[in-house]
């Protein structure tokens, strides 16, 4: 907010026009400074999530790429899943698969035929993790949770680690259109939101592309977290 400067007259100093001139002035700044706070704080408010990102490899190209944010808790603990959210762009004329995600962070990774079978291999996943964590504290306990832990691994639905291409094409996870799920598996450390970790996507045809994927920090606004200070996860 600009203000033009007044081409002055002459003023008797202590005058009442001096005076007037003076609370002008002032106004004026504080006016300006009000201006600038709303910009900064509008900006602060602009800054909710944090969004995905892009690369390409060939022709291949991943867009919008990212890690769901943590849904029961401050972060993902070890032996949990995330789902990722991604599409996947073919601009060739060829076909490709989609053939591994790999990262040191990850112990695993699949595509599911839909939400429901995700969410069902995620709540296997936690349990058997509770369960380890529980046995590691328990010598008492540590023959009960691997039974559970290999029966709910036998009930999970069968996911896939090979995702076709078909040329002049895109699939999509975690989008609207999206059709399927696509997990990475069993985070070995904990893992916060507005962090990083390092993935590798290795395609048949094109190659391997490794990407700095960030963690979002929200999915609804008013619910963001952050890792605290004190904490050095990550992951890479």
């Amino acid at each position: 907010m600009n203000a033009e400067p007044v081409a002055g007259r002459r003023r008797r100093v202590g005058g009442k026009r001096g005076v007037r001139g003076l609370g002008v002035a002032v106004a004026i700044a504080l006016l300006t400074s009000a201006c600038a706070a709303g910009q900064l704080a509008q900006t602060a408010e602009e800054q909710a999530s944090i969004d995905g990102v892009n690369a390409e490899i060939g022709n291949i190209k991943l867009r919008a790429l990212a890690i769901q944010p943590p849904a029961d808790g401050p972060y993902y603990p070890p032996g949990s899943d995330a789902a990722l959210r991604v599409v996947v762009v073919n601009d060739g004329t060829s076909a490709d698969t989609l053939t591994s995600i790999a990262s040191p962070s990850i112990a695993d990774w699949a595509s599911y035929a839909s939400a429901a079978d995700a969410f069902a291999v995620q709540v296997a996943d936690q349990a058997a993790a509770k369960a380890s964590a529980s046995a590691s504290t328990s010598a008492s306990a540590s023959a009960s949770p691997s039974t559970g832990s290999s029966a709910s691994s036998a009930a999970q639905p069968k996911g896939s680690q090979s995702v076709a291409l078909p040329p002049g094409t895109r699939v999509s996870y975690g989008v609207p259109e999206g059709k399927g799920e696509l997990l990475i598996r069993k985070f070995k450390t904990r893992i916060y939101p507005a962090t990083t970790i390092t993935m590798t996507f290795t395609f048949a045809r094109a190659g391997t592309l490794t990407v700095e994927v960030p963690v979002q920090v929200s999915s609804s606004p008013g619910t963001e977290v952050v890792p605290p200070p004190s904490s050095s996860t990550v992951v890479g």
